[in-house]
């Protein structure tokens, strides 16, 4: 049997990676998960939300308005904003 996963998968799984690290205080590993998760899919607005907050939570608070932007624009219609 042969599988075949797109980006937006891959987006939903660094996602959830991001998810469960930031839950257990690994900042710095959650931002680069949810980095990854946007890579892979820019107008993934769930994941920019995530990333917002884990750098708002980490005090990186120019990061975290410009990531929560990015998020704010998606889920107002300018993406699709799921994987």
């Amino acid at each position: 049997m042969n599988v075949v996963l797109d980006k937006g998968s891959y987006s939903v799984a660094w996602d959830d990676l991001g998810l469960y690290l930031g839950s257990h205080g690994r900042l710095e590993e959650a931002m680069a998960a949810f980095r990854q998760a946007v890579h892979l899919k820019p107008d993934y607005a769930m994941a920019w939300n995530n990333l917002s907050m884990v750098l708002h939570e980490a005090r990186r608070y120019k990061e975290a308005a410009e990531a929560m932007r990015r998020f704010e624009r998606l889920w107002n219609g300018e993406g699709k904003g799921s994987p």
